[in-house]
């Protein structure tokens, strides 16, 4: 008996609408209906659901790299959707097996990172996962990823070490982001330039102020209150901070909170 047919009885028994017999289009296609079936078991707290599912890696693992990413897409959406608490510490594991177990230049790694730090960061497990920002610049080069997957990427890891409090970390990630903008394409990076600010703002250990001056997307939003109130900031001159806020008390209020 294949293992792929393991699987369906296993998870068919569940109550997964599959049928048991394998199908005739290969093992890729035994994977996909499996995998679209597999939500079954995340929902178990049975003690044979771990290795079921790493079975799923397993073979996912051995298939052919052209065959391999719309399946390992697909089972990244299944993990990374599941509710929270549902077996969060599997997923973590799953997803992990499958990123350390694939080509490290594989392009679809980039898909399982993302969800590694999605279900690490529902779980306050992010200390887990590698965000150091050099081994990250590394596997954007490695993936060769395009801009927006780029900007995506360093976009989670910041949330993430925000999340857990590692301030220092998640202003390198978010400068490295500001800073991985161009000329063309700054003005897009409204959004990301002004949550930077606010959060160095209201960061008593912020050391990288200056350093926000000089990035294109800050400088997008000059003439703005809030590109007025980082250079009064830098320039650490309190009276020019009171006669800001006399003038701007509702603006400063709505940052605080």
């Amino acid at each position: 008996v294949s293992v792929a047919s393991e699987l369906r009885a296993y998870i068919k028994a569940k109550g997964a609408e599959i049928s048991e017999e394998n199908s005739e289009g290969g093992l890729h296609v035994d994977l996909a209906q499996i995998i679209e079936a597999c939500d079954v078991c995340l929902k178990d707290d049975d003690k044979e659901v771990e290795s079921v599912m790493n079975s799923i890696v397993s073979l996912l693992l051995i298939l052919e790299a052209e065959k391999q990413e719309t399946l390992i897409e697909s089972l990244c959406e299944k993990l990374v959707k599941s509710r929270e608490g549902e077996r969060p510490s599997l997923r973590m594991q799953l997803l992990s097996n499958l990123f350390h177990g694939m080509d490290e230049t594989a392009p679809v790694r980039y898909t399982v990172y993302c969800s590694l730090i999605k279900v690490a960061t529902t779980c306050n497990a992010i200390a887990f996962i590698p965000t150091d920002l050099d081994q990250v610049r590394k596997w954007i080069t490695d993936w060769n990823l395009n801009t927006e997957k780029k900007h995506t990427l360093l976009r989670l890891v910041y949330e993430a070490l925000v999340e857990c409090k590692k301030s220092e970390a998640a202003a390198k990630v978010m400068v490295e982001l500001l800073g991985s903008y161009t000329e063309d394409n700054a003005s897009q990076a409204r959004v990301d330039a002004h949550r930077c600010i606010v959060r160095a703002l209201k960061d008593p250990n912020t050391f990288l102020l200056d350093h926000l001056l000089a990035l294109k997307p800050v400088r997008f939003l000059e003439g703005e209150l809030l590109h007025d109130l980082l250079t009064i900031f830098v320039s650490a001159k309190l009276a020019a901070y009171v006669k800001f806020y006399q003038s701007n008390k509702d603006f400063i209020d709505s940052l605080v909170t």
